[in-house]
């Protein structure tokens, strides 16, 4: 069965525990792909505890050098509708900042260090390969 007929016939609760499932095969490669570039792990799935279903999530934040880094990944099966980093649009970038802001207000000891957002886009192809493509300071783009 084509993988798009089995998409379509999920439940929402199936789809929910599927994107789930994908978002997080995405987060640990794009963990090993930048600790493979030397970047150090500070935290994952880092929630505000402020806003809608318990508040904004930083998906990972490294230190690069000086330069603290905080991770939007973005995954999807194939790039039939384009590349996953297009979801990180204007609104998420946005998002993104207020959760960046008040975790160094949180956390002192990274309050002086430079930072940035960064977008990590994961693609997992069909025929079992991984597309992965790391954007820099994403901010400037909005």
């Amino acid at each position: 069965m084509p993988a798009e007929l089995k998409r379509r016939i999920l439940s929402k609760k199936q789809k929910k525990r599927h994107n789930f499932s994908l978002g997080k095969t995405g987060e640990e490669l794009a963990e090993r792909f930048l600790l493979a570039k030397g970047y150090k792990l500070v935290a994952k799935n880092y929630r505000t505890g402020k806003g809608r279903g318990g508040g904004e999530e930083i998906d990972l934040i490294f230190l690069e050098g000086k330069e603290v880094v905080f991770v939007e990944v973005k995954t999807r099966t194939g790039e039939n509708y384009g590349s996953p980093a297009l979801a990180v649009n204007k609104t998420k970038v946005k998002q993104l900042s207020q959760a960046v802001n008040y975790f160094l207000r949180q956390n002192p000891r990274f309050g002086g260090k430079n930072y940035r957002i960064d977008a990590v886009s994961v693609a997992l192809k069909e025929d079992g390969t991984v597309k992965i493509d790391h954007y820099q300071n994403i901010t400037w783009l909005y």
